[in-house]
């Protein structure tokens, strides 16, 4: 097997705390908001998904894809008023290359994927708000083992009935 296939390359999100000062246990519920994990690890023929819309109309979240190899960014051009600076985060870094096969059309497209930047803040003014830039995918659940995948089951009761809805529609209140 070809030495180049064997690398593994690592991203870790870069988390930064906004507002006041918190624990970082305080901030834990923060962190489980974001679908971008903390960390994330690709090899080539890595099967991924992306979790944020890069176009409107083909590269939507759930989108899956293969990485096909990885690239070094030299240059990004960024957006001035971006406040990450997406040129300094990027620029040297391996990235991983993805070939993303459009659903329902034979049509491929291959992407250099460079980190998007995630927010989540907290239930009342006290409590700090967090940003991560990370890359936008996750590591695609093959479709077999997804099938083996148990799933709790879920009861609900629907004792209230509907109530009308002012424009004559029907919902149940649970």
């Amino acid at each position: 097997m070809d030495s180049h296939n064997e690398l593994e390359y690592t991203y870790r999100a870069k988390d930064r705390l906004i507002g006041t000062s918190s624990t970082k246990q305080q901030n834990a519920p923060l962190l489980a908001n974001f679908t971008a994990p903390k960390k994330l690890t690709l090899r080539i023929g890595s099967e991924v998904m992306l979790i944020t819309d890069l176009d409107r109309h083909e590269l939507v979240s759930g989108t899956k894809g293969v990485v096909v190899d990885f690239q070094k960014l030299s240059v990004v051009y960024a957006d001035p008023s971006e406040p990450w600076g997406a040129e300094d985060d990027c620029h040297g870094q391996t990235l991983p290359l993805v070939q993303f096969e459009m659903p329902g059309t034979n049509k491929k497209r291959y992407v250099l994927v460079t980190p998007v930047g995630y927010y989540a803040e907290g239930r009342d003014t006290r409590t700090t708000s967090m940003s991560r830039m990370q890359l936008p995918l996750i590591q695609a659940i093959p479709r077999h083992a997804s099938q083996l995948e148990k799933i709790m089951p879920l009861k609900v009761t629907l004792t209230q009935g509907p109530r009308a809805m002012a424009n004559g529609r029907h919902t149940w209140w649970l």
